[in-house]
């Protein structure tokens, strides 16, 4: 490649890795977009200065890598809807992240705005606030959760907190052993719903599937659509998490 174009390689390369970081470290929720770029920058580079074979097998391997996450997004995309039935006698209300000023993150707002409308239709549910408080949090997500719906008129008598979860695992098996407990024990498939993140459904569910409870989902839609594709495409590897630990867990 002649040098003026090398040149031209490089000056992209450099503005798309800047651009990258720009993104990852200055903005919230743009990590993956960041990342696309970064690879964009790598593949640019390598183009220029390197080529032949080992820009061929980089190119292979990101083809592969962008087939499966495509591959994976269908069951993420098609379980990215409410699909909770009358028969749902519980809610349980996956936590994010509560600001430094107490108030909920645009994630979990958006959760607790799908939980109200929910509960205003379907006024016999009971309802777990799962949650804990995090190291950078002034408080539990699940007292956060309790506080906005009874500000926003909900019963408190229907609301159960779930305070010591830290992760969707934790958030679940935490839920369900309330709920067994609330109902002696009794079966609770087709009896749930989970409310989370449209994108994060998907997921909730295999983790419920693995505990042994087979849930409805509540989606809450982010607001952001740059955001919203971000959090789709990063929602892949952990769906590749997700089924290998239910594929150990079952051996």
């Amino acid at each position: 490649m002649k040098t003026k174009n090398k040149t031209l390689a490089a000056s992209l390369a450099a503005s798309l890795a800047v651009l990258a970081a720009v993104l990852r470290f200055a903005m919230r929720g743009y990590d993956v977009v960041a990342l696309i770029l970064l690879v964009g920058a790598a593949f640019v580079a390598l183009w220029a200065f390197v080529g032949g074979v080992v820009f061929k097998v980089a190119a292979g391997v990101a083809g592969v890598v962008a087939l499966a996450v495509a591959v994976t997004e269908i069951p993420i995309v098609f379980n990215a809807k409410t699909d909770a039935t009358d028969g749902v006698e519980y809610v349980v209300v996956l936590g994010a992240r509560v600001d430094e000023n107490g108030n909920p993150s645009y994630s979990l707002l958006w959760r607790l705005e799908a939980t109200l409308e929910y509960l205003n239709a379907h006024s016999d549910a009971t309802v777990v606030l799962s949650g804990g408080q995090g190291v950078d949090e002034p408080m539990s997500e699940a007292a956060c959760m309790h506080d906005w719906l009874v500000g926003h008129g909900v019963d408190e008598d229907r609301l159960i907190m779930e305070d010591q979860s830290t992760n969707t695992f934790e958030n679940l098996r935490n839920s369900f052993a309330i709920l067994e407990q609330r109902t002696g024990g009794h079966d609770l498939d087709g009896k749930v719903a989970v409310v989370s993140s449209s994108y994060h459904l998907f997921r909730a569910k295999l983790i419920a599937s693995g505990l042994g409870v087979d849930v409805s989902g509540v989606a809450a839609f982010p607001g952001n659509p740059v955001v919203t594709v971000n959090y789709f495409i990063r929602e892949a590897p952990a769906v590749w998490k997700q089924l290998l630990l239910n594929a150990m867990s079952a051996n």
